[in-house]
C-alpha cells in the first residue's frame, strides 16, 4: 500500500486541481450564457452566436469597418458606438416547409452575430455612415482631429 505524505510538493498533483478548477470556471462560463472567446472568426462564441470576419481600414481621414454578415436582412443589423468602441449585432432567422406525399418537414435556423471592436482613433459619432451590399457591412468613420498636448512648465 503506497502512502501519499499531503507536506511533500507535487507540482503535477498541483496542475491537476488547476486544470480541473479552469475546465469548471469555463463550464460555468458557457452555460450562463456569457460570451467566451471564440477559437477564431466565423465559429461559434456560445451556443448560437457567431463573430463575423471583420476588415478596419485606415485611410487616413477616415476608417473604414467591413463586416461579413451573410444571409442577414438590413433591417436585422444593429451597430452602435459606445466610448471608442463599435458594436455590430445581426439575428438572422428562417424557416422552411416542404409538404410532399406521405411526410412534412419543416426547418427552422437562427443565428447571432456579435463584435465589438476598438478604434484606434476618435470618430466624428454624428458623421458614421453604414451601408450595407450583397452580404458586407461598411461603416464608414471620419476621424476628428487629435486634441494638442499642452505641456505645463513645472515650477
Amino acid at each position: 500500500m503506497m502512502w501519499r505524505r499531503r507536506h511533500i510538493f507535487d507540482p503535477f498533483y498541483e496542475l491537476k486541481r488547476m486544470e480541473e478548477w479552469m475546465n469548471d470556471l469555463m463550464g460555468e462560463m458557457q452555460t450562463a450564457g456569457g460570451l467566451l472567446l471564440p477559437e477564431s472568426t466565423g465559429k461559434e462564441v456560445a451556443p448560437i452566436s457567431r463573430v463575423p470576419s471583420i476588415d478596419l481600414i485606415d485611410k487616413g481621414d477616415t476608417l473604414v469597418l467591413r463586416a461579413d454578415v451573410p444571409g442577414v436582412d438590413k433591417s436585422d443589423i444593429s451597430v452602435n458606438m459606445k466610448d471608442d468602441m463599435i458594436e455590430i449585432s445581426a439575428e438572422r432567422k428562417g424557416e422552411e416547409e416542404v409538404k410532399e406525399e406521405g411526410y412534412i418537414r419543416r426547418e427552422r435556423h437562427y443565428a447571432k452575430y456579435y463584435r465589438a471592436v476598438p478604434l484606434p482613433a476618435s470618430v466624428d459619432k454624428d458623421a458614421i455612415t453604414a451601408k450595407f451590399e450583397n452580404g458586407v457591412l461598411e461603416v464608414t468613420m471620419p476621424k476628428v482631429a487629435a486634441e494638442e498636448v499642452k505641456k505645463i512648465e513645472v515650477k
